[in-house]
């Protein structure tokens, strides 16, 4: 009897096995093209349920789906509306591994298939670099070897076990026993396929009847529920509200397959003309989970009103980052991608501030107000000292997030653009410590420009404060919306050359007034330093943007179908290029 059990948990074991060997052979082939496809096509519910079904079906792993959905909600890729929308789809998709066993698991010698499945997966490990095609087809077809296996070996002790024990002692408990069961196997193996093998082997060897057997898939569907919750308990406000979206719904829709479709089972087998156990269960699988999308989508607006309206919390742009999940990279370089952009106009503003400017006395357009408004989201009478204390925060959480994110596999791609990411914050910094070290020497400056008789300085300090102002009028739009990259490239190269001019200018000028000897001036050395810290502080700047416009495509290729930027904003790419200013 021990024996028995003992090679059903060790069939187990290798079937969990061979599907992990599985999804890593398979994301490993078409990770980003998967992935890329996922976050496109979920426009629509019915093109979002499709989704879930169809890359469950791929993966074969509604777990992974989820916490993919889970990685791409937080990191806003996914709207809360489409993303419940994969996960409804998800619980179908999951139905397809049912209907493959059922159709040759049980009808094939396993053992004889899976050894050479086995055999060739395993030599291919050996001898092809883990970079290759091969490698990873060989891991797909390890997988499969170890699926066939593992449930040749469950398949085997679950046969032998009427002989060695009293099938009765299994039979005659209410059919809640078997929901519960089913519930707890799902979420202990963290695998409801598993546990629908398993509900297939031991209705094969007649030690459950057909009901049974169904109350076991319906309990192994709410159980899989686990997998969102437990990936949800620290994170972004929408990885919970998706946790309970989910649980919602298959409690919803196994409660009802349950309480209505339970007792009908043998009467819908009998009108559809099934007379195989095996088939008979997979397709009241597939089918309790066809009436559950088919039901939800019609309703699937409201019901996301009412889960956006649970867990409401308004978090902070930079402190929701330590919430982002790192194991998906494009989420994760995504959601970094949104950061910075804020970063960016959060520095940009407090910048302005020590020229006496704000956004509102540029002459942007009302859409990019309304977007720097959004992004910047602060008190425009912040002390600046204090703005800065906060930027440096949000760099420290940037660079640890960073940090995370290298401990990843990361495409040569990804790599590229995270060393861009963590340049560019870096560049944004340094303007803002630049500026903010010459604070007092431009409020000496300002001061002075009331107090002067001779106006030298006061022509200085407005010509410094002129250049800011047409500085930020160009640049900010190339932040907050999109734009063709080789105007961008133009609109730099115009700008690196009017700041080497202008400091060329201001430092002429500061010799040529220093002559007047005004006692009421600050030095000249102070002066010079102000034009080279401003200059300095342009420079970085630039650079910046440089880094962000290298980023370009990566949004491009990754953004969503509803015609929203990550942040929230509207795209509104550029038609034709805006009014220069001279500088």
């Amino acid at each position: 009897m021990i024996a028995i059990f003992l090679q059903m948990f060790i069939g187990l074991g290798v079937f969990l096995y061979g599907m992990f060997h599985l999804e890593k052979g398979i994301q490993s082939l078409s990770d980003a093209s998967l992935k890329r496809w996922l976050s496109h096509s979920t426009g629509s519910p019915v093109s979002s349920a499709f989704s879930g079904a169809v890359f469950t079906a791929v993966l074969q792993s509604s777990s992974m789906v989820s916490l993919l959905i889970l990685a791409f909600a937080s990191a806003g890729i996914i709207p809360l509306y489409n993303a419940i929308g994969v996960l409804v789809g998800a619980n179908l998709g999951t139905t397809f591994t049912g209907w493959i066993v059922a159709t040759l698991g049980f009808k094939l010698n396993l053992s004889s298939i899976a050894m050479p499945l086995f055999g060739f997966g395993a030599l291919s490990q050996v001898l092809f670099s883990a970079k290759s095609k091969l490698f990873q087809w060989g891991r797909i077809i390890l997988g499969i070897g170890l699926l066939l296996f593992g449930l040749s070996l469950m398949k085997d002790s679950v046969s032998a076990l009427p002989g060695s024990w009293d099938i009765s002692l299994l039979q005659g408990y209410h059919p809640v026993i078997y929901l519960l069961a089913g519930i707890i196997a799902a979420a202990l193996i963290q695998s409801s396929s598993a546990v629908v093998m398993m509900t297939l082997a031991a209705l094969h060897a007649d030690l459950i009847s057909l009901s049974e057997a169904g109350a076991l898939v319906i309990g192994a569907d709410l159980g899989t529920t686990s997998t969102v919750l437990l990936g949800s308990i620290a994170g972004a406000v929408i990885k919970r509200q998706l946790a309970l979206a989910h649980l919602v719904f298959n409690l919803i829709v196994d409660l009802v397959a349950f309480v209505l479709f339970l007792p009908l089972l043998p009467a819908m087998v009998s009108l559809l003309g099934i007379e195989d156990p095996l088939y008979s269960l997979v397709a009241f699988h597939s089918l309790i989970n066809l009436a559950g999308v088919l039901a939800f989508l019609p309703l699937l607006k409201p019901y996301t009103h009412w889960i956006a309206s649970r867990f409401a919390a308004v978090e902070d742009g930079a402190a929701s980052l330590k919430n982002i999940p790192v194991e998906v990279p494009e989420a994760a370089l995504l959601a970094l991608r949104d950061h910075l952009q804020r970063l960016w106009v959060i520095s940009a503003v407090n910048n302005l501030r020590y020229f006496a400017l704000s956004p509102s006395s540029l002459k942007l357009s009302a859409d990019i107000q309304q977007a720097v408004q959004l992004l910047s989201n602060g008190d425009p009478d912040e002390d600046p000292q204090q703005a800065y204390e906060k930027i440096k925060q949000q760099e420290v959480d940037i660079l640890q997030f960073s940090f995370r994110l290298q401990q990843q596999k990361l495409s040569e791609s990804d790599a590229r653009c995270l060393t861009g990411l963590i340049e560019m914050t870096r560049a944004i910094v340094y303007a803002c410590k630049t500026l903010r070290d010459i604070s007092h020497d431009l409020e000496l400056i300002s001061e002075a420009l009331r107090r002067s008789t001779t106006g030298s300085v006061g022509w200085i300090y407005a010509e410094q404060r002129q250049f800011q102002q047409q500085l930020y009028q160009q640049l900010l739009p190339l932040i907050v919306q999109f734009h063709n990259t080789e105007f961008i490239s133009e609109q730099l190269s115009v700008l690196h050359v009017a700041n080497d001019l202008q400091q060329e200018k201001m430092n002429q000028s500061v010799y040529q007034r220093g002559q007047l000897q005004d006692n009421e001036l600050p030095s000249l050395s102070t002066l010079l330093n102000v034009n080279r810290e401003v200059h300095h502080a342009t420079e970085s700047l630039l650079k910046s943007v440089s880094l962000w416009q290298a980023l370009l495509p990566l949004v491009q290729s990754y953004k969503t179908e509803t015609g929203k930027q990550l942040s929230g904003q509207q795209v509104t790419p550029q038609q034709s290029e805006p009014h220069r200013n001279e500088s």
